[in-house]
């Protein structure tokens, strides 16, 4: 992952505050403890405080969203001349690179160790799947502290990291609510978990799907949930947290999923329901009705002071079903009353 020269490091932000920021050596990892670079006294008042630097990613970063389609081979997609349409895929290809020298080792838990390490799976502990791991070095299915994951050094250099997807590399022994944790994603480098523990799932009631390490069942009750979409769904909800607090921050992607270049998850916003408004309506929390709310319905705790540049907000023409429009013109004869 990082290259024979270590590139310069960069700093922003004044040294000691708490919005400074600064790249590391990728070199070693995890970096050193930075020094404290303020002052301890008797006293407060002769002592000087100081933050230690955020470690963030160079700048100019890449996202990066690594896929394993998990158990296929280079015959079945159609981006290496397979039968199935892979359409999605074929346009990333097209704009990429193909790698036609990839070792595959015909097992996915092995397959998904090299991948995430970089190193061969008898140095990571998974010369075979974890069901039938044995006590020797090479097949115990623990990737030992030495080998860190591609998602350990990155969040090492400052990234947000995910794992969305089948993790089939841990410890049988280790795969309950129980833990120990440290050989789960989320002891692996991987910040956010979502998937199902082992080598299977059901794709409509998976008895082993966990959000971090935290076992649930979002299925009970909801008879149209389904594993695929719900993947898809939670690693969009991953990102777009992410881009609201911290759009220049890069991330990670990891994840196991069967891919056939359909649309798999769609999200909608559901419509607000337009109603008149007074015109000197000012300010309203929540659903907005017919009832003006001023100044002097509602105090601001504070004095906003920062600055907004820019305000863009799209709106798609209404499209109201016959009970909307029985509301609105509802709304629409209280307001004329």
């Amino acid at each position: 992952m990082a290259g024979n020269v270590a590139s310069a490091q960069q700093t922003t932000g004044t040294p000691g505050s708490p919005d400074a920021t600064t790249t590391v050596d990728s070199r070693y990892l995890p970096p050193p403890p930075q020094k404290f670079e303020g002052q301890i006294n008797l006293n407060a008042d002769q002592s000087k405080t100081a933050w230690p630097a955020r470690i963030v990613p160079p700048k100019g970063a890449p996202n990066i969203l690594l896929i394993l389609t998990d158990d296929v081979g280079f015959g079945a997609p159609s981006t290496f001349g397979g039968v199935i349409p892979t359409p999605a895929l074929d346009r990333i290809a097209a704009n990429g690179l193909r790698y036609t020298n990839f070792h595959s080792t015909s097992l996915c838990s092995p397959s998904r160790a090299a991948l995430i390490t970089g190193r061969n799976h008898h140095s990571v502990g998974f010369g075979v799947i974890s069901e039938v791991a044995t006590g020797f070095p090479g097949y115990n299915s623990v990737i030992g502290k030495d080998s860190a994951t591609i998602g350990r050094i990155l969040l090492e250099n400052g990234y947000k990291t995910a794992w969305e997807g089948k993790n089939h590399n841990t410890p049988v022994y280790q795969t309950s609510a129980a833990g120990p944790f440290d050989q789960w994603p989320t002891g692996m480098g991987f910040s956010h978990f979502y998937g199902f523990m082992g080598g299977d799932a059901d794709q409509w009631t998976p008895g082993s799907l966990f959000r971090d390490t935290t076992h649930i069942t979002p299925f009970t009750g909801n008879p149209k949930w389904n594993l695929i979409t719900a993947m898809a769904d939670d690693a969009i909800q991953w990102l777009n947290e992410l881009n609201d607090v911290n759009p220049d921050m890069p991330f990670l992607l990891a994840g196991t999923l069967k891919v056939d270049g359909k649309v798999v998850s769609t999200q909608t916003l559901e419509h607000t329901l337009p109603l008149v408004k007074a015109l000197d309506q000012t300010f309203n929390i929540g659903s907005a009705g017919a009832s003006p709310v001023d100044d002097n319905d509602y105090k601001v705790p504070f004095k906003f002071t920062g600055t907004i540049n820019k305000v863009t907000i799209a709106l798609d023409p209404p499209v109201l079903t016959p009970a909307d429009i029985q509301k609105l013109e509802s709304a629409n004869r209280s307001a004329s009353d």
